[in-house]
Order: C-alpha cells, then sequence, then structure tokens
C-alpha cells in the first residue's frame, strides 16, 4: 500500500481487529479510556499545573489513539481542561510558528526527531509519544537536545510508554471489578 491509499487511522485494519474481538471494547468505548488518556493525561497531571484555557496546548499527531482523543479529552468544559488546543501534523505549514506558541507541546507523529531543539518554546512542557525504532535504538518525536529548553520533558523510551502501560492494567481490572459487580460504574473509582 503507498501512503498515498493509507487508510485513516479511525479505519485502520488493526484498530477494526481490536475492537472486535476485545471483550471490554465497548465499555472502554463509553468511557473513553484511549491510549492517549492512559499515558498523556497522567503525564499532564504529574507535571503540576493547571490546564485551563490560559496554557496553549500543540499536539502534533491526528491519529484516532492519541491526538485526537487528547486533544477532545483537554477541550471538554471541565476543571481539570478547557484548554485552548491546536491540532497539527507533519505536513503543517508553518509547523514551527505552531510548536513555539505552546505551553504545552504533545508529539505523536511517529518521525523521528520531527521537532527540533529551536521548535520549542522556552519553559514548555514537552510530552513525546513518538516511539521510532531506528538504528541508533528508540528515539522519539522531539529531538532529545529540546530538554535544555523545556521545563519538562519525556524521556524516550521510559516516558509516556511504561505509564500507558501502567493505565491500561489500572483499567482492566476497573472492567473486570465492574464485571464482577463490585463496581457501580467504573468511572466512580478515579
Amino acid at each position: 500500500m503507498t501512503p498515498s491509499e493509507a487508510q485513516e487511522p479511525d479505519d485502520h485494519p488493526s484498530s477494526q481487529v481490536v475492537r472486535s474481538h476485545h471483550p471490554l471494547s465497548e465499555l472502554l468505548a463509553i468511557e473513553s479510556l484511549s491510549v492517549s488518556y492512559g499515558g498523556g493525561v497522567p503525564v499532564v497531571d504529574d507535571v503540576s499545573f493547571e490546564v485551563g484555557s490560559s496554557r496553549g496546548f500543540v499536539i502534533l499527531g491526528r491519529s484516532g489513539t492519541v491526538g485526537k482523543p487528547l486533544a477532545l479529552l483537554l477541550m471538554q468544559k471541565h476543571p481539570q481542561a478547557n484548554a485552548t488546543v491546536t491540532l497539527c501534523h507533519s505536513h503543517t505549514s508553518d509547523l514551527e510558528r505552531h510548536t513555539l506558541d505552546a505551553d504545552v507541546l504533545v508529539a505523536a507523529v511517529g518521525v523521528p526527531a520531527l521537532v527540533t531543539a529551536d521548535m520549542v518554546k522556552t519553559g514548555a512542557v514537552v510530552i513525546d509519544v513518538g516511539m521510532n525504532r531506528t538504528e541508533a535504538g528508540l528515539v522519539g518525536d522531539v529531538d532529545p537536545d529540546a530538554a535544555e529548553l523545556a521545563s519538562a520533558m519525556t524521556p524516550v523510551p521510559g516516558g509516556v510508554g511504561p505509564m500507558t502501560i501502567a493505565c491500561l492494567l489500572q483499567n482492566a481490572v476497573r472492567c473486570a471489578r465492574y464485571r464482577r459487580g463490585d463496581l457501580v460504574y467504573p468511572a466512580s473509582s478515579r
């Protein structure tokens, strides 16, 4: 398949397989427990600042598993959200202009070191969701030199990935407790 024939992320065959074979897929969908919520939001919470509308979030990546769900979660009218979000992708024109406006930059495009240090605003929080296999090993979407400018930056490997796994396991336990009848509704234990 050529890149021009590529399917949208939501229609990707792997997404359909997961939805059709996972016994808790409906419950997970209802709960909006996407991978982005599993890994990205707890990282943001851990940095200890208010998300709010005064923060400029830039999300690089428009996938159905990270970019879009995280943007929707952050924009919800909710005390822990209500952020102003700009959603970009690897082909956004003048990408640097957008990234330099970001108080919080989330990179999830799957392009090794797409974001260079000169594209990061001084003091920004950088969440690198990318995981790319190269000859040098696993690298993220953000050049590690950007950490010198950022007030906080997740490492790759060892950053968002382990957080995602921990949250997915937590959600699996929550779903099991729900199915067993220990919880009235899975969200009640958040």
